[in-house]
């Protein structure tokens, strides 16, 4: 049982209530500040909280509130952490895909296609994934999202000319030109 939510043994409804809005104060919690607070249509004076938090061990009891409270973030920052890596691994494959089908059925309808073409995309799609990884930090609280870059290419996907028009200050413009210089090579 969590002493922290319930009234410690002896404690009057309105101590435990007074302990409640200590707790609730957060890491800047002080009785002082709390002597300014009315509960129940009364302010109490600093030698009865004090009182009150001596006898029923409001400072053991706000410690084990805090020390939950970190640990139910970390596990939710975990979580979320855990969740925003699978999307972001199912959007890769399903980027993948993607520039894989749309190939094929370019290929089959179109015999003469030059398949290096393909290959050319499928370096620019890697390129663009390996910009990605090492410019996003896993260990930052922003979220993963999709990168730009991927987004840009799933966009040039859907015209009809294979030869991408990149833009300036895209992040496939730093490595459109490595795709082109190794395709050529």
């Amino acid at each position: 049982m969590n002493t922290y939510q319930t009234p410690f043994p002896g404690e009057t409804p309105l101590a435990f209530d007074y302990f409640i809005a200590y707790r609730d104060m957060g890491p800047t919690r002080s009785l002082r500040a709390l002597e300014s607070i009315e509960i129940k249509g009364k302010k109490r004076g600093l030698r009865q909280i004090g009182r009150w938090s001596s006898e029923h061990v409001w400072q053991v009891r706000v410690e084990a509130y805090d020390a939950d409270v970190i640990e139910a973030a970390a596990t939710q920052a975990v979580e979320k952490r855990i969740k925003e890596v699978q999307d972001f691994i199912e959007d890769d494959i399903s980027i993948a895909s993607s520039i894989k089908k749309h190939f094929q059925a370019r290929i089959q309808a179109d015999p003469e296609m030059d398949p290096a073409t393909y290959l050319k995309w499928m370096k620019v799609y890697d390129l663009a994934r390996s910009w990605f990884m090492d410019h996003q930090s896993f260990e930052s609280d922003t979220e993963l999202g999709k990168p730009e870059g991927l987004v840009e290419l799933l966009t040039l996907l859907q015209v009809d000319d294979p030869t991408p028009e990149i833009t300036e200050g895209s992040p496939l413009a730093a490595i459109g030109t490595e795709a082109n210089e190794e395709t050529t090579s």
